[in-house]
């Protein structure tokens, strides 16, 4: 159905602008407009201009790219515009404009035959500064009668490696960061050409997009439609090195040939073709550019990081690419990938990835030569002579000895010549961008001051990093961290982050209870603690009577980091605060005091002579709290009657409870971050000595696992024993296998309502990784396990 005629061709506009990482300032997208092509040949005009009414912001020191999206208002629905090309769309324009892009319509959407469409543009701007644009992908899959090449940008690698895709449907290019180096060799380098390679400083002011690989046999048909290499068996071919071309067949003959007065290429050379079909101006490398691209900060002879043991013959370059001494001696046009040149990547690459910099094939730069050797003077952006003999070729070839192979060694080629070890490699030279800069504050409150590390305000460049500041906390105070989270490894937003504080917990009062009535007493009397008994904790505070610790509410990092060993993956780590004091035992609940409440022995491990001040086991949350008004949490805290709870509620006054997961994993932490509540964190999963000398798990015996007395191990700093193993404690929160959430919280209570109760701590028979302050598990209300246990909580104040 046509909607509009050329005459009136319906293409409706609206440009908008995403949202920006700038504190201050406004940025637009104007003057949006189009025009089809007449007559029509698929291609749409569209101009557009930037502007910032932030003095700041305005000129070259911020560029932005542009990206489009369009829709078909007639059958609503989204269509591609992934073949736009011009300026802003990969290389970076400062605000200003217009600018003008080109759009092969027809090419998204065949069903354009005509220009006969109704359209929606968007037309988005950011800033330019991306990390996530290190790899700059080509698509040449639609050949050398393709009107358009997309271009596309990965931020790593792919996770397969590069597939021969990379090497023939798609060109990949890795982007470089500007800098400075030694160009040329010293004067002992083996192999050393002395009257062309004088060492001097050189330095790049902008980055640069450059292959990683050379420009293959396949690559080039896609652009040329030929084949003219001399390795040209078909059966290997493809993913070989293009060679047998020529400095003009790469630029051109006549504009081409111009360099450096002029940076044109011939509409009709490679580099003329794949201009015009990917938008963006790509070319070979300046002799300086392809040296710099080739060390990736190395010095030596070879990227590696290796010198030659020999100028012929050498094993080091045997490693990084083919040469006339790691091939078969076959030059023959069929010769298969053991002779001639090698596919493309065989050899190792340098630190920046990139393949095939020594040997291969000698690759074309755009420097004019004539024999002549490096100043010692420092150079920036060197462009090289104004006009020589021959053109630079850099990187030997798999005729040439180890020695015309060094990051250094320079060869020069008559333009129109071509040889069956010439090939190139292009690049893309990014314009020089001022990054946007953002603010990293750091308040550290009433509590605390500054005693080292980052500044307390720092201007950090897109995508740097900051420095956390040391902080010295208060008399009294107790620095736990900083909110949010610190994210200072890619800084790519202003941040305010705040200082986290807690009270110090001294060793002031504990709360005790007398069971020593039994289950028939008519109360448990009450006494307080200001410090642990001169003797110790006996066992009468593990039998008859029941000890709980003063625990001052503060704020923490509940849950794990993502390198913890043994983490799993409900533990995202979150800031806790728990804003009312509490008490909790210090010891988990023995059979002696569960019999002088309840009046049974329920436990597995039930020997006379050994079960007094082993942890009760075998109770479940439904005996501890009741099945039926007890299993209301957190609707309700009330308790059964008849339960643990309700008994031991009754006969004390107190308001005695099981923790949240919370105020477990605060008491178990005691200030620590690491996976033990010792400072300490595991060597091993499963078998850990750090383990060992904190609680009872499966390897802390020879042979048959069982439960230890409680106290046995060593406390955490607050003097509270057993947090890691001996038996699971069973807390009030509903526990489903889920993560938490990575916000901040206060007083957390759980889920509404799940399968399982939560239970912490790990147990007699689990490994190390299951016992870890952070480790979360579940059990059924109603199950009695050998391996659950429990530890008693209260509200303060608890007694006058």
């Amino acid at each position: 159905m046509t909607i509009a005629k050329r005459e009136c061709l319906a293409l409706v506009l609206l440009s908008w602008v995403l949202a920006m990482p700038f504190l201050h300032g406004e940025l637009v997208v104007t003057q949006v407009d189009f025009l089809a092509r007449h007559p029509w040949n698929g291609l749409v005009d569209i101009t557009y201009a930037i502007e910032c009414n932030e003095v700041d912001l305005r000129g070259n020191r911020y560029h932005f790219l542009v990206s489009f999206e369009g829709r078909d208002r007639v059958m609503d629905k989204p269509i591609a515009m992934s073949t736009v090309s011009g300026p802003g769309v990969l290389i970076p324009v400062a605000a200003g404009g217009p600018y003008r892009v080109v759009w092969a319509a027809d090419k998204d959407c065949p069903e354009f035959s005509s220009a006969a469409f109704d359209v929606k543009i968007k037309v988005k701007a950011v800033v330019a500064d991306d990390p996530s644009r290190k790899y700059l992908v080509i698509d040449l899959s639609g050949g050398p009668s393709a009107k358009a090449y997309p271009c596309s940008f990965l931020s790593v690698a792919p996770a397969g490696g590069w597939t021969d895709d990379y090497k023939k449907d798609k060109l990949v290019l890795r982007r470089i960061p500007a800098g400075a180096f030694d160009m040329g060799s010293p004067e002992n380098e083996l192999g050393v050409w002395h009257d062309v390679e004088a060492l001097h400083p050189a330095a790049l002011t902008q980055d640069l997009y450059v292959g990683v690989f050379e420009v293959t046999q396949w690559q080039w048909e896609r652009v040329m439609g030929n084949w003219p290499s001399h390795c040209a068996n078909p059966a290997y071919r493809d993913t070989r090195p293009v060679e047998q071309v020529s400095y003009h067949d790469i630029r051109g003959a006549g504009v081409g040939a111009g360099w450096p007065a002029s940076d044109a290429v011939d509409a009709d050379s490679f580099l003329g073709r794949l201009r015009a079909k990917a938008g963006q101006a790509f070319d070979l490398p300046t002799e300086a550019q392809w040296e710099y691209a080739c060390r990736a900060g190395t010095t030596t002879a070879l990227n590696s990081g290796k010198d030659l043991t020999n100028d012929w013959g050498c094993p080091n370059m045997s490693e990084v690419g083919r040469y006339a001494f790691n091939r078969v001696e076959n030059t023959s046009r069929d010769v298969n990938t053991t002779g001639g040149t090698a596919k493309v990547g065989s050899y190792q690459p340098n630190q920046w990835g990139l393949y095939d910099m020594h040997g291969n094939v000698r690759e074309w730069c755009l420097d004019w030569w004539d024999w002549n050797d490096h100043s010692p003077q420092a150079v920036t952006d060197p462009k090289g002579l104004e006009r020589g003999e021959v053109r630079m070729i850099r990187g030997g070839g798999w005729c040439d000895g180890a020695g015309n192979c060094r990051s250094a060694a320079r060869i020069g080629g008559l333009q129109d010549g071509s040889s069956w070890d010439h090939g190139l490699r292009i690049v893309l030279t990014a314009p020089a961008v001022t990054p946007v800069k953002h603010t990293v504050e750091f308040d550290l409150g009433e509590h605390g001051t500054r005693t080292g590390g980052g500044q307390l305000v720092q201007e950090v460049k897109h995508g740097g990093s900051a420095v956390a500041p040391q902080v010295k906390p208060a008399p009294g105070w107790r620095f736990v961290g900083w909110s949010p989270d610190l994210d200072l490894a890619s800084v790519n937003t202003s941040v305010a982050y705040k200082a986290q504080y807690e009270f110090e917990v001294k060793a002031e009062q504990y709360l005790v209870i007398d069971l020593s009535g039994g289950p028939t007493a008519t109360s448990y009397p009450l006494s307080t603690l200001s410090a642990p008994p001169a003797s110790g904790w006996t066992d009468v505070y593990k039998t008859t009577k029941l000890v709980l610790r003063k625990i001052s509410a503060g704020t923490f990092y509940m849950g794990s980091p993502a390198n913890e060993l043994g983490r799993e993956e409900d533990e995202t780590r979150h800031l806790v605060t728990l804003t009312k004091d509490y008490y909790i035992g210090v010891f988990e609940v023995t059979q002696k005091q569960w019999e002088l409440v309840m009046g049974n022995w329920p436990s597995y491990y039930a020997n006379a002579s050994y079960r007094q001040t082993r942890p009760v086991e075998q109770v479940s949350y439904d005996d501890i709290r009741g099945p039926d008004a007890g299993s209301g949490w957190p609707a309700s805290n009330d308790v059964d009657a008849n339960s643990f709870l309700g008994r031991l509620r009754a006969k004390t006054g107190l308001t005695l409870d099981l923790p949240t997961e919370a105020q477990w994993e605060y008491a178990c932490r005691a200030g620590t971050t690491t996976a033990l509540n010792s400072g300490k964190n595991l060597t091993a999963k499963k078998k850990c000595p750090n383990m060992t000398k904190v609680g009872r798990y499966y390897y802390s015996m020879s042979e048959y696992a069982y439960t230890a007395a409680v106290g046995s191990y060593s406390a955490n700093q607050w003097g509270l024993y057993d947090m890691h193993g001996n038996v699971w404690e069973i807390c009030l929160d509903w526990y489903e296998a889920i993560d938490y959430s990575s916000e901040a919280v206060t007083d957390p209570i759980g889920l509404d309502a799940a399968t399982w109760r939560a239970r912490r701590g790990g147990a007699f028979v689990w490994d190390a990784m299951y016992c870890r302050s952070a480790n979360r598990g579940g059990t059924f209300p109603g199950l009695r396990d050998k391996e659950d246990g429990f530890r008693l909580a209260s509200a303060l104040p608890p007694v006058q």
